[in-house]
């Protein structure tokens, strides 16, 4: 008989490899004598359906009949062993071994045991949109709901999943998240979840985007003596103060380019030291010249535009006509209202004498 195990042989050396299906099988209550095949098999033959030709739960017995599954999970195991009542049942006590705990132990374990360094998480949420009625949001373990679309598609409901990842970009802590979860309050609980699994935090450097900077997130950081890098939200009113003071002292510190393309930006920086909610941080702005070249093609887009309807007006204004010098004086006084400070106008009054004689005595 000829097999076609396309990648799955790796996939099950991998998770070997890394501890996963011992991690599970220690994690997970099971007895040896009851079941032909370990929770941590089971899970590794989902693990190479999903990361393969994914197919429902119910078809994963039809899925492994074109493999040597002997090869794959041991001598005497067949496809059949792999029913979706057998799945079932690991993936059952996988809820109630709590799969963050499961999740982060594996991949601790695995970080570890390749030299990667935990000094450094960089967290963030993503979101999933899902078709269908899902009309059971209410449900205790997930609410697939309506929340803030980041794929862009408001008219679907959807969940997140969140993972704090190494600067390798190896994870080391994931969850799924109920659709409508803010990233604030979600880096605040992300924050209890690395002391609790990762232990002393006074070493490590948390990166996350702006929905960081939070009054309470800021406490429990410096609470727990996290150092943070994060971008400060302009809803601070010391964010634009800091750009201000930056420019007007021009101390910057050259950077250079960070890539090496022909048209890569060049960094410069400033950096002071300032108090945020009365906690003490250190700012550094940053100027990019491709950022400055962006602004004034923008600037000029918008002079033009500004510039076009001057003419326009300019236009309309020449083809009145006045009674006197004062009226047209006080028309081009309220044409100057509001006008935009990028232009200079100047204008002049013309008298019609042929008009001014054929007009009749008192008017």
């Amino acid at each position: 008989m000829v097999y076609h195990d396309g990648p799955a042989p790796l996939i099950v050396a991998m998770c070997r490899a890394t501890g996963l299906t011992k991690t599970i099988d220690e994690m997970l209550r099971w007895d040896p004598s009851q079941c032909r095949l370990s929770p941590g098999l089971r899970i590794e033959a989902i693990i190479v359906n999903a990361l393969t030709n994914r197919r429902p739960l119910y078809k994963l017995e039809e899925f492994f009949r074109g493999m040597d599954v002997e090869k794959l999970f041991g001598p005497g195991i067949e496809a059949a062993d792999l029913n979706d009542d057998a799945v079932g049942c690991a993936l059952d006590k996988l809820a109630e071994a709590g799969p963050k705990e499961v999740y982060c132990t594996v991949a601790l374990r695995a970080a570890l045991q390749a030299g990667v360094g935990i000094d450094v998480i960089h967290a963030d949420t993503t979101s999933l949109s899902v078709e269908g009625a899902y009309e059971d949001d209410d449900c205790d373990l997930l609410r697939i709901t309506y929340g803030h679309s980041k794929d862009n598609r408001p008219d679907l409901k959807q969940f997140l999943y969140g993972l704090a990842v190494t600067k390798e970009g190896v994870p080391v802590i994931g969850e799924v998240l109920d659709g409508n979860t803010s990233d604030r309050t979600w880096n605040h609980r992300m924050i209890d979840a690395m002391r609790s699994r990762l232990g002393d935090l006074r070493e490590l450097v948390y990166v996350a985007d702006s929905s960081l900077v939070t009054g309470p997130n800021l406490k429990k950081l410096s609470e727990e003596g996290i150092r943070f890098l994060s971008r400060l939200p302009a809803t601070y009113s010391i964010e634009e103060k800091l750009k201000e003071r930056a420019h007007d002292e021009g101390q910057w510190k050259e950077v250079g380019a960070l890539s090496k393309r022909k048209d890569a930006a060049s960094y410069r920086i400033s950096s002071y030291d300032d108090s945020l909610d009365d906690i003490k941080c250190r700012f550094v702005v940053v100027h990019s010249s491709k950022l400055d070249r962006r602004k004034e093609k923008a600037l000029e887009q918008e002079l033009a535009k500004v510039e076009g309807n001057l003419q326009r007006e300019l236009g309309e204004l020449q083809k009145r006509e006045f009674f006197c010098e004062p009226d047209a004086h006080e028309a081009w006084r309220e044409f100057c209202r509001g006008k935009s400070p990028f232009f200079a106008l100047s204008y002049e009054v013309i008298v019609d004498e042929s008009i001014a004689k054929r007009a009749s005595r008192g008017r």
